[in-house]
């Protein structure tokens, strides 16, 4: 059976993959509904102890305790007769003549404390039944004073208050009796009796819902449960148990609508897609923008050319990564945010006791999955095949793999260059070491780490290694008015690979029967034109890159509710590479004297500033939050590319002054950006919610009278389950909410609108070269490089979204459902010129108009949850949707070949396959009529369309716990179509090279069926044409979905008597796993990557974590 979806084949393997996954949900769901069956307690016994009251109804209904163990030191046993009770009813009975309260929190934890008499509450007294003036102190659990807690009179609309910097508040108009609750972003709210007018003490314990876990949105925090935004944070916990050296790679599956695709499996490579919610943009990017700690990561929009600044940030040093996505949450950073925002928050200290934190881990990578090739057998009768089919004999000249290559070689030699190149033994090594702690006013946390891996590639001196420190310090006045918090995080990358980066190519294009490429003497053997990857093992890459991000945030309270707050930002980075090629790895047919070295350096530095000043109000039932700020940002670059040869000794290749020839390419930009920016947030009863954002913006990335734009976003959420008629027992939590608003994209380059110059170079003295267009009397001169331009702007992105979020079972399953829909216009794309301009192109605003919508799915389900045994499952699907909406005149432009009006920007335009002619064994394609031909025209017969952008994907997580083992395991679900190298080679089977196996199922004799063409190795041959046109058609494609077993993850907590041994407050024992296993069709490379590099690595490491 094959199901087809959309013109794609599921394989009935792949199809029984997706039913193994919903059969898993399903019992994820049907266990989380028979969980929850049980509400009631029955129990009779007598002069029983609390302890088994208490793990009795965790037995019974599945309810989990929090208390301190010497609660329970000296109570008098209990006699306990109940039935069909409620878990509040049996409690009550059973503390009532005991010390101890408790508290409830939605996801079925149950806190205890002991009871201090009368300290949450005013001292009894008499009072008149008379309005008072109430104060108060409100405190988290370590006893810290809480800012911003609300504090309500219950049943009123009008009293209200908030709690000031030093936790206090003061309410009038209150009577004696009156309940006040008090809630915070975070906590469980809790309720006090007033009953006199003396202080009031009450302190918050921290909620265990995921509704109430706090999220990093921008320039504050917020709650999943008050959100009204499209924010996906994923916390520590998540990103520490992943061998990555990259923060990015943990977000991989682990986020609705963030695409995430590694341009190979080396770490510190750089990346070839990261897009949130589809691409935006023709020509100008679609890179998010990305701030760690409210500071923007310089050179974040490179990570295509192999630039990887995320690689700097060590995992370990990261609290939180949100993505946030629509309108709500990102206009706010304006032009900056049409492509989505990702804030990375590393960690900081919290008062309490100072810990010392240690994490060790080793381990190794391997290769994970590769096509098989050919064998010398094969390659020799594909060779020799091919000759016959072209009608030559094979010479010297024409075949050197089939005659020796020269050297009287051995034709029958087998080499297996795939276990050669990829399969070496590449280790992992990672160290950490934290320490944290502070007060109520100083807080700190420091941290230094170290890692190094090794590629599996044959060579010992090749390594990616970062040392790195992270430092964290807060300090408060005593009056909790006067905030100042500083940041740093510093690291100093090495790394050396082969002159090229990824050169695993090798590996699938060698022939299998070259002879030896290293002679005795340690030289090296070039055999005819070919490279000898043992050359370029011998030709070092050496990169230093040293960076350094740096945060200092300043606030004042001013009055109660009114905060200056300061953000100063500082980032530098100094990437230096050296790349060496000795003469002696060069081949002798380029006939050079010397060898040749590259020097690149790139120097940029970072700074903004960001004053903000906010107001907090409580205004009877409702709550009034008003930010206003500014944003002042430079960021200059200063880079030098320089070129070698010549050299007066082969000693001195590192020393680019002894050599005769060199070629210098300078580069400078300097980027200022500046913007004023305003936030409106009110919430009423807690249940209805607005936000109104707004956003000026300049950029010097554009000309006079266009240099400012205008952003903003309104957001709405209606929380209907606090509604009195909509309260049903099984539905815990209900939101709706919607947003719509416009951001924008200056993702252009610095001086595209100037009119600017440039050249090529000519020798000058000491042979440092200047650069030139042309010469004059051997004068240097230039020459102009591109039109002054200075009419075009901003593209824009207009952003909706409709949003439901939904909790049932007191929040044992929370589902959030998305639907977006993107806009964007006014596509900055280059515009053709007539060639009488002197110039090819200039940059334009284009009525060209982009859609991305879709839908997102998350589910998170506590399934299991007791003292002994939990079971946790977590789920995201995105069914994305990308297409070119309009574009004026496209027949006639020069993007006619590239996009269909309808289709997304990466469909392919590709000749319609009809086969291989049984008759003459070659490839025939339809051309644009329909009648067969072997030589289409490329674009006039190029009418079928490919799609190669992801239908979905998705992540599924589970964790089960057990006693002190904790289990974890990522699937990752992709569904796309790729192109297929596996018989749809860079050249025709038959010639110089090797192929994959399946190429031997090639055409033979006339009357043959296949779907492999014959063997060809003459470039004048119709075969040869059409085995080239073949990459350019439908059979250029194919299924490339594939289930991945992205994180395994498998601790053990020790034991209370060996911490004891170990001095230590906590341990555990891991072993982590990153691409476990891959299920796919795909036959040739990893399917996320394709062939031709390195793919994702299979990471297993094992560690220890201790802290004292």
């Amino acid at each position: 059976m094959i199901l087809f979806v959309h013109g794609n084949v599921l394989p009935k393997k792949m199809l029984m993959r997706l039913k193994l996954l919903c059969v898993l949900l399903f019992m994820a769901l049907s266990a989380t509904q028979a969980n929850v069956l049980s509400q009631t307690v029955t129990l009779q016994a007598k002069n029983i102890s609390l302890e088994r009251v208490l793990q009795s109804i965790e037995d019974q209904t599945g309810y989990g305790f929090n208390f301190d163990r010497n609660l329970l030191k000296g109570l008098k046993l209990l006699s306990v007769d109940v039935k069909n009770k409620t878990v509040k009813e049996v409690l009550d009975l059973c503390l009532k003549e005991l010390p101890i309260t408790y508290t409830i929190t939605d996801d079925k934890k149950i806190f205890l404390k002991r009871k201090v008499p009368e300290a949450h509450t005013l001292e009894e007294t008499s009072v008149p039944d008379t309005l008072i003036t109430v104060t108060g102190l409100v405190t988290d659990s370590s006893g810290a004073p809480v800012e911003g807690a609300s504090v309500t009179v219950k049943g009123s609309t009008k009293l209200s208050a908030s709690t000031a910097a030093n936790g206090r508040f003061q309410l009038s108009q209150v009577r004696a009796g009156d309940r006040l609750l008090i809630a915070l972003v975070g906590y469980v709210p809790d309720e006090v009796t007033v009953t006199g007018a003396q202080l009031l003490i009450a302190r918050l314990q921290p909620s265990l819902s995921k509704l109430d876990e706090v999220k990093i949105v921008a320039y504050g925090t917020t709650t999943e449960r008050r959100n009204v935004g499209s924010v996906t944070t994923v916390k520590a916990e998540t990103i520490e148990r992943q061998p990555v050296a990259d923060v990015l790679q943990a977000l991989q599956s682990n986020v609705p609508g963030l695409v995430i695709t590694q341009a190979n499996g080396l770490a510190g490579s750089g990346y070839a897609k990261v897009e949130i919610r589809g691409t935006n943009s023709l020509a100008s990017g679609s890179t998010p923008l990305f701030l760690v700690d409210g500071v923007q990561v310089a050179g974040a929009d490179d990570y295509t050319a192999g630039i990887n600044p995320f690689i700097a940030i060590g995992p370990d040093n990261i609290e939180s990564i949100s993505v946030l996505k629509d309108a709500d949450a990102t206009a706010i950073y304006g032009s900056r945010g049409a492509n989505g925002v990702i804030l990375i928050t590393t960690k900081k200290g919290k008062a309490g006791q100072t810990r010392v934190n240690a994490n060790v881990s080793a381990g190794y990578s391997r290769y994970t999955q590769a096509g098989k090739f050919l064998n010398t057998e094969q390659y020799l009768e594909m060779r020799r095949e091919a000759f016959k089919n072209d009608g030559e004999t094979p010479t010297t000249l024409t075949a050197p793999d089939l005659n020796g290559y020269g050297v009287g070689a051995d034709v029958n030699r087998y080499t297996n260059w795939q276990d050669v190149m990829l399969k070496q033994g590449a280790s992992i090594t990672d160290a950490q070491l934290s320490m944290a702690g502070g007060n109520n006013q100083t807080t700190f946390h420091i941290g230094a780490g170290f890692h190094r891996e090794t590629p599996p590639l044959p060579a010992d001196n090749f390594y990616f290694q970062r040392p790195s420190l992270h430092a964290n310090f807060s300090q408060t006045s005593v009056d909790r008015k006067f905030r100042v918090t500083l940041s740093a995080n510093y690291s100093d990358i090495k790394s050396n690979y082969a002159s090229g980066g990824d050169i695993s190519y090798f590996a699938f294009s060698l022939p299998p029967n070259l002879p030896e490429l290293k002679n005795a003497d340690g030289s090296f053997n070039f055999i005819e034109n070919m490279s000898n990857p043992y050359a370029k093992f011998a030709q070092p890459n050496r990169t230093g890159d040293k960076n350094l991000l740096a945060s200092l945030a300043i606030s004042y309270q001013l009055a109660r509710g009114l905060t200056l707050k300061t953000n100063f930002g500082y980032t530098d980075q100094n990437k230096q590479s050296v790349s060496i090629s000795p003469l002696a790895t060069l081949s002798p047919q380029l006939g050079l004297s010397s060898g040749i070295g590259n020097f690149i350096s790139i120097l940029t530095n970072n700074w903004q500033v960001e004053p903000q000043l906010e107001y907090v109000r409580t205004i009877g039932r409702g709550r009034l939050a008003v930010l206003v700020g500014a944003t002042w940002q430079q960021l200059q670059q200063n880079s030098s590319a320089i070129r070698a040869n010549n050299y007066s000794s082969e000693a001195m290749l590192e020393n680019y002054a002894t050599a005769a020839s060199v070629t210098v390419t300078p580069g400078y930009s300097n980027y200022k950006y500046a913007a004023l920016f305003a936030r409106l947030n009110y919430s009423y009863q807690d249940k209805y919610l607005l936000n109104l954002t707004a956003r000026r913006d300049g950029s010097s990335r554009f000309g006079p009278g266009r240099q400012f734009g205008n952003f903003g976003a309104i957001g709405a959420g209606w929380i209907f389950s606090e509604e009195n008629f909509i309260k049903m027992p099984w539905l815990s939590f209900g939101k709706l909410r919607a947003s719509m608003g416009v951001t924008g994209n200056d993702q252009i380059g610095d001086y595209k609108y100037l009119s600017t110059y440039g050249g090529t170079t000519i020798a000058a003295p000491g042979g440092l070269a200047v650069f030139s267009g042309f010469t004059y009397n051997g004068i240097a001169a230039i020459s102009p490089v591109a039109l002054y331009n200075p009419d075009y702007s901003w593209e824009t992105t207009r952003k909706y979204e409709i949003g439901l979020d939904m909790g049932f079972w007191k929040d044992r399953v929370l589902l959030n459902v998305s639907w977006f829909n993107n806009r964007s216009s006014s596509q900055l794309v280059n515009y053709s010129l007539p060639p009488t301009t002197g110039f090819n192109s200039i940059l334009r605003n284009f009525p060209a108009l982009i859609g991305n919508n879709g839908w997102e799915f998350t589910l998170n389900t506590v399934n299991v949850s007791n003292s002994k045994f939990s079971w946790n499952s977590a789920l995201t699907l995105t069914i994305p949707r990308n297409k070119l909406l309009a574009f004026p005149n496209l027949a006639s432009s020069s993007y006619a070949s590239q996009y269909v009006i309808g289709q997304p920007l990466s469909v392919q335009k590709v000749f319609k396959y009809l086969g291989v002619d049984a008759a003459t064994g070659t490839y025939v394609f339809a051309d644009k009529d329909g009648k067969p031909t072997s030589a289409p025209t490329p674009n006039t017969d190029q009418q079928s369309l490919v799609n190669i952008d992801r239908k979905l994907f998705a992540g599924f997580t589970n964790t089960w716990r057990y006693g002190a083992w904790q289990l974890t395991i990522d699937m990752q679900y992709v569904r796309k179509t790729t192109f297929d190298n596996l018989t749809v080679t860079p050249s025709p089977a038959g010639g110089i090279g090797n192929y994959n196996v399946a190429v031997m199922d090639r055409w033979q004799k006339p009357g043959d069926h296949t779907n492999v063409q014959r063997f060809t190795q003459n470039t004048a041959t119709d075969a040869y044409l059409a085995g080239y046109y073949v990459q350019m058609s439908e059979r250029a494609y194919t299924g490339g979905s594939f289930m991945r077993v992205k994180n395994a993850s498998l601790a053990w907590q020790l034991p209370a008597n060996a911490l004891h041994s170990l001095h230590s407050k906590g341990a555990r024992i891991y072993l982590n796993a990153q691409n476990l296993f891959t299920f796919t069709s795909f036959k040739d490379n990893d399917p996320e990557t394709g062939s031709g590099s390195v793919p994702p690595m299979r990471s297993i490491v094992a560690g220890i974590q201790c802290s004292f």
